[in-house]
Protein backbone atom coordinates (compact mmCIF):
# COMPACT_ATOMS: atom_id res chain seq x y z
CA UNK A 1 0.00 0.00 0.00
CA UNK A 2 2.04 3.20 -1.51
CA UNK A 3 5.33 1.58 0.10
CA UNK A 4 3.89 2.39 3.55
CA UNK A 5 5.92 0.16 6.02
CA UNK A 6 3.69 1.30 8.44
CA UNK A 7 0.58 3.90 9.46
CA UNK A 8 -0.08 5.74 13.34
CA UNK A 9 -4.35 6.08 12.76
CA UNK A 10 -5.72 8.65 14.90
CA UNK A 11 -9.43 8.61 14.17
CA UNK A 12 -12.51 6.52 14.52
CA UNK A 13 -11.13 3.46 12.46
CA UNK A 14 -13.46 0.19 12.79
CA UNK A 15 -11.53 -2.95 13.46
CA UNK A 16 -12.06 -4.38 10.47
CA UNK A 17 -10.60 -1.02 8.99
CA UNK A 18 -7.47 -1.44 10.58
CA UNK A 19 -7.81 -5.20 9.88
CA UNK A 20 -7.75 -4.56 6.61
CA UNK A 21 -4.87 -2.16 6.37
CA UNK A 22 -2.92 -5.25 8.49
CA UNK A 23 -3.51 -7.83 5.67
CA UNK A 24 -2.01 -5.77 2.73
CA UNK A 25 1.54 -6.28 4.69
CA UNK A 26 1.50 -2.79 6.42
CA UNK A 27 1.70 -2.40 10.34
CA UNK A 28 -0.86 -0.60 12.00
CA UNK A 29 -0.55 1.74 14.95
CA UNK A 30 -4.05 2.81 16.28
CA UNK A 31 -4.58 5.47 19.00
CA UNK A 32 -6.69 6.01 21.36
CA UNK A 33 -7.61 8.95 23.67
CA UNK A 34 -7.20 8.56 27.60
CA UNK A 35 -9.12 10.62 29.61
CA UNK A 36 -9.68 10.52 33.38
CA UNK A 37 -10.23 6.47 33.43
CA UNK A 38 -8.55 4.35 31.07
CA UNK A 39 -11.86 2.21 29.13
CA UNK A 40 -10.12 -1.32 28.29
CA UNK A 41 -13.37 -1.94 26.61
CA UNK A 42 -12.75 0.50 23.77
CA UNK A 43 -9.36 -1.27 23.02
CA UNK A 44 -10.38 -4.77 23.19
CA UNK A 45 -11.79 -4.95 20.17
CA UNK A 46 -8.86 -4.17 18.26
CA UNK A 47 -6.93 -6.97 19.96
CA UNK A 48 -5.15 -9.27 17.21
CA UNK A 49 -6.24 -6.34 14.27
CA UNK A 50 -3.24 -3.90 15.02
CA UNK A 51 -0.25 -4.35 15.66
CA UNK A 52 0.42 -1.50 18.29
CA UNK A 53 -1.73 1.00 20.04
CA UNK A 54 -0.76 3.99 21.36
CA UNK A 55 -2.53 5.72 24.35
CA UNK A 56 -2.81 9.93 23.88
CA UNK A 57 -4.69 12.34 26.05
CA UNK A 58 -8.56 12.89 25.40
CA UNK A 59 -8.86 15.94 23.72
CA UNK A 60 -11.51 17.58 21.73
CA UNK A 61 -8.29 17.00 18.74
CA UNK A 62 -7.48 13.81 17.38
CA UNK A 63 -3.69 13.70 18.10
CA UNK A 64 -1.13 16.84 18.76
CA UNK A 65 -2.74 18.33 21.54
CA UNK A 66 0.52 18.66 23.23
CA UNK A 67 -1.78 17.69 26.84
CA UNK A 68 -0.72 15.11 29.10
CA UNK A 69 -2.94 12.32 31.01
CA UNK A 70 -2.59 10.72 34.02
CA UNK A 71 -0.21 7.82 33.05
CA UNK A 72 -1.47 5.86 36.11
CA UNK A 73 -4.51 4.87 34.69
CA UNK A 74 -2.80 2.49 32.30
CA UNK A 75 -2.39 0.21 35.56
CA UNK A 76 -6.08 -1.02 34.22
CA UNK A 77 -4.66 -2.06 30.87
CA UNK A 78 -4.85 -5.83 30.17
CA UNK A 79 -4.39 -6.48 26.67
CA UNK A 80 -1.78 -8.33 24.99
CA UNK A 81 -1.01 -5.52 22.41
CA UNK A 82 1.78 -3.71 23.09
CA UNK A 83 1.38 -0.16 23.41
CA UNK A 84 3.60 3.36 23.02
CA UNK A 85 2.79 6.17 25.29
CA UNK A 86 1.83 9.74 23.78
CA UNK A 87 0.19 12.76 24.97
CA UNK A 88 2.63 16.03 25.84
CA UNK A 89 5.67 14.04 26.51
CA UNK A 90 8.33 16.77 26.84
CA UNK A 91 11.88 16.81 27.22
CA UNK A 92 11.79 17.23 31.48
CA UNK A 93 9.47 14.14 31.07
CA UNK A 94 12.63 11.96 30.91
CA UNK A 95 13.27 11.36 34.82
CA UNK A 96 9.86 10.48 35.12
CA UNK A 97 9.87 7.85 32.18
CA UNK A 98 12.86 6.31 34.12
CA UNK A 99 10.59 4.84 36.51
CA UNK A 100 7.55 4.10 33.92
CA UNK A 101 6.95 0.12 34.39
CA UNK A 102 4.53 -1.31 31.94
CA UNK A 103 5.06 -4.31 30.88
CA UNK A 104 3.41 -3.81 27.33
CA UNK A 105 4.88 -0.23 26.78
CA UNK A 106 6.99 -0.90 24.10
CA UNK A 107 8.11 3.26 23.60
CA UNK A 108 7.03 6.91 23.47
CA UNK A 109 5.92 9.21 20.93
CA UNK A 110 7.35 12.20 21.56
CA UNK A 111 6.36 15.69 20.17
CA UNK A 112 6.43 19.20 19.23
CA UNK A 113 7.99 20.09 22.24
CA UNK A 114 11.48 18.41 21.00
CA UNK A 115 11.38 20.94 17.56
CA UNK A 116 13.51 23.29 16.70
CA UNK A 117 10.40 24.13 13.53
CA UNK A 118 7.71 22.62 12.27
CA UNK A 119 8.32 18.93 12.16
CA UNK A 120 12.17 19.27 12.49
CA UNK A 121 12.92 17.55 15.62
CA UNK A 122 16.15 18.98 17.54
CA UNK A 123 18.62 15.81 17.36
CA UNK A 124 20.68 16.98 20.42
CA UNK A 125 17.70 17.53 22.58
CA UNK A 126 16.42 14.07 21.33
CA UNK A 127 19.27 12.42 21.39
CA UNK A 128 19.97 13.44 25.58
CA UNK A 129 16.48 12.44 26.08
CA UNK A 130 17.10 8.94 24.98
CA UNK A 131 20.78 8.70 26.83
CA UNK A 132 18.42 9.66 30.17
CA UNK A 133 15.88 7.13 29.94
CA UNK A 134 17.87 4.26 28.61
CA UNK A 135 20.28 4.37 31.32
CA UNK A 136 21.12 1.21 32.88
CA UNK A 137 18.98 0.48 35.75
CA UNK A 138 15.53 2.45 34.49
CA UNK A 139 12.93 0.36 33.82
CA UNK A 140 12.66 0.99 30.00
CA UNK A 141 14.89 -0.81 28.42
CA UNK A 142 17.26 -0.61 25.43
CA UNK A 143 14.22 -2.14 23.27
CA UNK A 144 11.91 0.80 23.30
CA UNK A 145 11.12 2.53 20.40
CA UNK A 146 11.06 6.32 19.79
CA UNK A 147 8.80 8.02 17.36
Amino acid sequence: LFGLDLVQLHGNESPEFCENIRRSGVKVIKSFRVGDEFKEEEVEPYHGKCDYFLFDTQTSLYGGSGEKFNWETLLNYRGNTFFLLSGGITPGDAEALKTFSYPKCIGVDINSKFEISPAVKDAKLVKQFIKVIKNPGNKIDNKTLLI
